[in-house]
This record gives C-alpha cells, structure tokens and sequence, in this order.
C-alpha cells in the first residue's frame, strides 16, 4: 500500500472511530473525566469528554503517515497537537479562561510565524474568499 492509497484515510477515520467507542464506553464506566451536566447542558446524565482524544490520535496516525519527512506537514501536525493538548488539559483540569486564552494565541502566533497570514479562507458554495486587511488578525 503506498502513501496515496485511499485505504489510508479510510483506516485513520476507521481507527479514530474505533478508538472514539471504545475510550467513550471505557470511560462512561470509569466515569473518569465525565462532563457531569448542568443548568446550560444539552445533555442529561454524566457523558464522557475524552472522544476528542480518540479522533485526535487517529487522523494524527494517518497525517504522520502522509507527512513522511514533509517539514511544512510535521510542523503543521506539531502546532494542531498543540492545540489538542491544551484542550484536552482543559478537559482533564479546567484552566482559567485567561490561561487558555494565551497558550490558543501562542499557538496562532507560532502558526503565522511559521507558515506566514492566512489570505483566503474556502467558503462552500462561493470559493476563496480573500480575506483582506483582516487576514493577519483572522
């Protein structure tokens, strides 16, 4: 199988689906990192937070895979772990708001940084759109 098979994607969502029902029912017994409900919640008994984490990992295998020594992609990969992981360190012990805040605007830094302002952005239905004046801010 290379590296541009369609069974690659194809196993990352399997995997990530798979590890997503599987850490979801796990932990639904555990009741460890359970997103107990309150007055604002749509749900109604205690539901697992960690499905992120699943889904994470498995289009992370199927990305690393593409990658293969691409810096730009690897780097790319590093800043959305990034991302993940202050997540879901939030998830595990909820941060200040403030706190979050920062490390979500070090990471977008580091992303224009490395990669330069996003000009456009893919809207459905109408294409690119440039962004203009806005775009090192967006």
């Amino acid at each position: 199988m290379t590296l541009s098979s369609p069974l690659l994607p194809g196993g990352a969502v399997l995997l990530a689906a798979a590890l997503t029902y599987l850490s979801g029912r796990l932990l639904a017994q555990k009741k460890w990192l359970a997103d107990s409900p309150v007055a604002r919640s749509s749900h109604q008994t205690p539901t697992p937070r960690t499905g992120g984490a699943a889904i994470m990992i498995g289009l992370s295998a199927g990305a690393l895979l593409l990658a293969a020594g691409d810096p730009a992609l690897l780097k790319f990969a590093a800043l959305a772990f990034a991302a993940f992981g202050l997540g879901f360190a939030d998830d595990v012990r909820p941060l200040p708001a403030f706190l979050k805040l920062i490390g979500q605007v070090a990471v977008a830094a580091a992303f224009v940084l490395l990669f330069g302002a996003v000009d456009s952005a893919p809207v459905p239905f109408l294409g690119d759109v440039a962004l203009g004046p806005a775009a090192p801010v967006l």
